[in-house]
């Protein structure tokens, strides 16, 4: 576990609302499924820079993407009321580990992304978005930001030690977002 006064630096989810009567938050999670959640003891809530770490009472599923949360000290309504929007932070290493050959998303953000059939590296990883039909990655490339779909198809691997993910994209991807020959 780490230190008390280490900032966490994973970003699981958003408190959207009270749940109930009787201080239970609803969260909706960043990512899905809901299951590696389950485990943790303690939460970080996060409001305007502020950080606030809080013991959890109980964790439990709401829906695939929603887990109701009961904190130490949050009793009421009015008391969950308080804590609406605030962002919800785990240390990583609170996170249980992947099946071999899988990651979590935010693994994946500050890595290189490297189009392997072209041999060019594209940009730095910022972050892993969950839209409705699947999950893109939002890249830093060239001063833009390129979306890139993180499906099967597309992925030729990952190199960990690296800190690249080897990709096949689309022919025509970049030049959309880079305005190359078929812009």
């Amino acid at each position: 576990m780490p230190a008390p006064s280490a900032k966490p630096d994973v970003h699981i989810g958003k408190v959207v609302k009270p749940q109930g009567i009787k201080g239970e938050l609803k969260v909706l999670l960043a990512h899905k499924p809901v299951e590696p959640y389950l485990e943790l003891k303690e939460v970080f809530l996060e409001l305007d820079a502020f950080t606030t770490p809080h013991q959890i009472e109980q964790i439990r599923p709401l829906d695939t993407q929603a887990v109701g949360l009961k904190l130490r000290g949050v009793d009421d309504r009015n008391a969950a009321e308080r804590l609406r929007n605030q962002a919800v932070r785990v240390h990583g290493s609170q996170l249980p580990r992947p099946e071999p050959g899988q990651l979590y998303c935010h693994e994946l953000e500050g890595l290189l992304a490297v189009d392997d059939a072209t041999g060019t590296e594209i940009g730095t990883i910022i972050q892993v978005l969950e839209m409705p039909g699947q999950d893109v990655l939002e890249v830093a490339a060239q001063g833009a930001k390129v979306l890139i779909p993180l499906a099967e198809p597309f992925i030729v691997g990952l190199d960990k030690q690296a800190g690249v993910l080897h990709l096949r994209l689309p022919e025509g991807l970049l030049d959309v977002y880079l305005g190359g020959p078929g812009a």
